[in-house]
């Protein structure tokens, strides 16, 4: 599946189930870095490249299948606030505020306002917020208390200790999405019947440098959100990254 498909079709991140790794808590542990703390060291990272892996694995509405896999790579600065992802399409830029798209053969980028207001189009995926690594791990960081510390592993040589939490799903969605989106998620229409309390497993991996270096959140089942759980990795942190956001003449509002 072409990632073009998961930006217009998903909606709001490899193990789907459950918080696993051990019943010791982050404050009995005695662990010098516990998760807040390291989503604060990454934030203040400055930069960094980013792969986020949305994996199926329940059915969706637009004919992908359990086991499909869309794999997105892109850069991020948190200073500015600003994301930047490689697709099919020829341009796909984030900020706080805005998100801006220019498929091959435009000549014109199109805005849409992240927090639409009356009358704006909204674009038919209003999960793409979900590619901006910010709020997520701001979310992550939220729901610190949930954790429990797991293994150490090794990620792609990278010494990390992982952890283990959950949140609920009005909480995930309400920290992702403005209201002006959130209160057009489809809570009682679903046929899976979305409840605002159920579960959403969260695991983090903290390196031995005290950065996040993988998460992975199961996302709601809503009839839109087809890329059911996202992995987000983060790698060369300090990268010399140069996003620019379009010219107010070159975007369109959508």
């Amino acid at each position: 599946m072409s990632s073009t498909a998961s930006l217009t079709t998903l909606a709001a991140l490899s193990l789907s189930a459950v918080a696993c790794g051990g019943t010791e808590t982050i404050a009995d542990s005695g662990s010098s870095a516990n998760v807040a703390e390291a989503v604060e060291e990454t934030l203040d990272a400055g930069t960094a490249r980013m792969t986020l892996t949305f994996e199926h694995t329940r059915s969706g509405g637009f004919g992908e299948e359990i086991g499909d896999r869309d794999i997105i790579e892109g850069v991020v600065d948190f200073d500015e606030h600003r994301i930047e992802v490689t697709t099919d399409v020829e341009g796909f830029v984030l900020d706080e505020m805005a998100f801006y798209l220019r498929e091959e053969g435009d000549t014109e980028w199109r805005r849409y306002a992240r927090d639409p207001g009356p009358g704006d189009e909204i674009f038919p995926d209003v999960s793409l917020g979900r590619l901006d690594p910010i709020p997520v791990l701001e979310y992550v960081a939220s729901i610190e208390s949930s954790f429990v510390v797991g293994a150490d592993e090794d990620l792609d040589g990278v010494a990390t200790t992982r952890y283990s939490g959950q949140g609920v799903a009005e909480g995930l969605m309400r920290a992702l999405l403005p209201d002006s989106l959130y209160e057009k998620l489809p809570w009682e229409m679903h046929s899976a019947s979305v409840q605002h309390s159920d579960v959403v497993p969260c695991d983090v991996w903290v390196g031995d440098d005290g950065l996040v270096r993988q998460l992975v959140l199961d996302f709601p089942d809503f009839s839109s959100f087809v890329g059911d759980l996202t992995t987000l990795e983060l790698s060369d942190f300090g990268a010399d990254v140069d996003i620019e956001i379009p010219e107010a003449t070159e975007a369109v509002e959508g």
